[in-house]
Parts: structure tokens; sequence; C-alpha cells
């Protein structure tokens, strides 16, 4: 992981309703359908592009 990636400061714990670990089909499409819900989503990537 770059550092960059690593020391990006991160908004407060309430700032989120939903976090999603991973940003494969399954995580992003969780993201879409919680996100049009009304969920504020946060979805986080170990690598530097979003899939599976």
């Amino acid at each position: 992981m770059p550092p960059s990636a690593i020391s990006r400061p991160v908004h407060g714990q309430n700032d989120f309703d939903t976090i999603i670990i991973g940003s494969g089909v399954g995580g992003l499409a969780a993201a879409i359908f919680l996100s049009k819900a009304g969920q504020k989503v946060l979805v986080l990537e170990q690598h530097d592009v979003p899939g599976g």
C-alpha cells in the first residue's frame, strides 16, 4: 500500500452509517443499494483500483 493511502485522514467515527470492506462486485453493489437507501457509505479497498 502506498504511504499516501495510509496517511490520508479519515473522517470521524460518526460520519458514515455503513463501512464496506472490499470493492469487489458485491461490495460495490451493496454500497450502491445502501447509498440509494439514504445511508452514508464508506468503501475501503486495499488495492489502488476497485474490483474483485
